[in-house]
Order: structure tokens, then sequence, then C-alpha cells
């Protein structure tokens, strides 16, 4: 997949929705958040978390499309170990544009 076949408003309008969804989380709120159960929710985390290592390298839009999704799978069915993986590489990529306050909130939370 070229970045080309990406619509990068969407991307960005679903990385920003999430972003404001644990800016306005407290720390007790997401430290209640349930582990997750669900094994399909599971399975799709572990799937997103191997093919995110590489999308992050290679095609950062992909990439911001597994954070999204696994961060969104994450709010409704729990936390895993993988959940600290996309909260981890959220946190750098709102580093690197430049968003220090929600990363640092972000890299906390991983």
């Amino acid at each position: 997949l070229s970045s080309e076949s990406f619509d990068h408003s969407a991307i960005n309008n679903s990385f920003n929705a999430i972003k404001a969804s644990f800016e306005n989380m407290t720390y007790r709120e997401f430290s209640s958040l349930k582990i997750m159960e669900d094994s399909d929710a599971l399975v799709a985390m572990n799937v997103m978390g191997e093919l995110l290592q590489y999308a992050f390298f290679t095609n950062q839009g992909v990439g911001v499309c597994f954070i999204t999704h696994m961060i969104r799978l994450s709010l409704d069915y729990g936390v895993c170990k993988e959940s600290s993986f996309a909260l981890a590489s959220c946190s750098v990529m709102l580093h690197a544009r430049g968003d220090l306050r929600a990363s640092k909130l972000l890299s906390h939370f991983a």
C-alpha cells in the first residue's frame, strides 16, 4: 500500500479523536479500564501489534491506522499488553507532531 492510497484527512481525524479522548481522561479513569477478555479483540490486538512494528517504519499512514484502531479496541474492550505498545507508539507520533503535553500523558498511560 502506498501512502497515496490513504485519505490522510480521515486518518488524522481518527487519530485526533483518539488523542482527544485521552486528553480528557484522568489517571484514575484510565486505571479503571477493564482487562481485555474478548478473544477476538485479543487476537486482533496481537496481529496489529506485530504489523505495527513494521508499518511504523515503512508506512506511517498504515501505522497511524493500526495505532488508532488498537487504542479504540482498548477503550471499548479493555487493556492488554499490546495496549501499552499502541499507547507508546501514539506518544511517539504525538511527540513527532510537536504535541509534547499529549505525548507525555500517553507515555505515562503506556
